[in-house]
């Protein structure tokens, strides 16, 4: 049998986002061929489907305007909007704030699926 690529849409509900596609476990999300949200009562043994999980939120006890991951994969939080410059690393202008945000407090950094910590910046949400 050939393995093949394939790419599908999929309404992901408001709130959710994609996880994998695979048999779901019981507790885990998954959204059906009309869109709708289910939450599995069971193991599924025999059914591949999309399983979606609940979108990263930003702390609202997290007051900074920035958080991005350096090259070590610990997550910074800053006060301004920080640039990587010639330096291996995040750098904050105009005297700003930073803080090891990963290090100091109980904190779950937003998805990064990206290979190269210098996608990982995120502004928090107006």
């Amino acid at each position: 049998m050939a393995k093949q690529t394939v790419t599908i849409e999929v309404d992901v509900p408001e709130g959710w986002e994609f996880d994998r596609f695979d048999m779901p476990k019981a507790g885990e999300h998954w959204i059906d061929g009309a869109g709708m949200l289910h939450c599995a009562g069971f193991n599924y043994a025999d059914t591949a489907c999309v399983i979606v999980k609940k979108a990263w939120q930003w702390p609202a006890w997290l007051k900074a305007e920035w958080v991005a991951m350096d090259k070590d994969g610990e997550w910074w939080a800053y006060s301004n909007e920080p640039f990587c410059g010639k330096l291996p690393h995040w750098e904050n202008v105009d005297g700003g704030e930073n803080a090891c945000v990963s290090q100091l407090f109980s904190f779950t950094p937003p998805p990064c699926p990206c290979t190269d910590w210098r996608q990982s910046k995120r502004r928090r949400p107006q």
